[in-house]
């Protein structure tokens, strides 16, 4: 999968995903200092969907994203729990 190969390339750890009928949620954390989180991004989009283009045709990603920082271990315990919760 694209995302977990990017998040390798850019030293980012996957927490936690939930892909959705038009998005998907991800917890990422940094695994070094030289974790490039926007890099991630932006390389996850563009290799999945390429892949996603060649197969259905048309674009997977929207053009943005949005992006939160949590800076507390119970912030990102929360949001651990919410992202696979979150379709039902």
């Amino acid at each position: 999968m694209e995302i977990f190969t990017s998040a390798t390339r850019f030293e980012v750890a996957v927490i936690a995903y939930c892909f959705m009928p038009d998005h998907v949620h991800l917890l990422i954390e940094g695994c070094s200092d030289g974790a490039d989180a926007r890099a991630f991004v932006h390389q996850a989009k563009q290799r999945s969907g390429y892949t996603v283009a060649k197969k259905r045709g048309g674009p997977l990603w929207q053009p943005s994203y949005y992006d939160h920082v949590l800076r507390d271990e119970d912030a990102t315990l929360a949001v651990a729990i919410y992202i696979p919760e979150n379709p039902v």
